[in-house]
């Protein structure tokens, strides 16, 4: 999709076209893929049983979900911050480009810690990994 969108980019001599066409383009081939994928059900719909499922009740927050939200929502964002500074401080493109590219990468990046945090059955692993980062991003940012 992202392909796409460099495609269309390439073809357009207007820098304003250009960026709004390669913004959208990924967007109109995942609509397109969606449709295609899409199954339509013509008459009634069917009713099917559910099945009932009991889930434990909870006695409160456990000492792990309580770090694995501190760790999928600051600690994350925390990393992508010091990830962020280090590349909008200290990539070899110009200024505007090193901010830029840092501001876009930071909900990326976020959102990959988040993810590692949420999926990751090891919680030291992720903690200390998320800190290794930040203080690596952070630390670069201000060499």
């Amino acid at each position: 999709m992202l392909a796409a969108g460099l495609f269309g980019w390439g073809f357009v001599a207007d820098a304003d076209m250009a960026v709004a066409l390669a913004v959208l383009a990924p967007s109109l081939a995942g609509y397109a893929l969606l449709a295609a994928s899409a199954r339509v059900r013509r008459g009634r719909p069917h009713k099917s049983p559910r099945a009932e499922v009991e889930l434990p009740a909870a006695s409160g927050p456990s000492w792990r979900g309580l770090l694995r939200f501190l760790f999928a929502g600051p600690l994350a964002a925390l990393a992508a911050v010091g990830v962020c500074t280090a590349v909008a401080l200290r990539a070899p493109w110009g200024e505007a480009d090193r901010l830029i590219a840092g501001g876009m990468l930071l909900p990326v990046l976020w959102s990959l810690g988040m993810i590692w945090a949420t999926t990751d059955p090891r919680l030291a692993r992720i903690g200390l990994g998320l800190m290794a980062v930040s203080a690596a991003g952070f630390a670069v940012g201000a060499l």
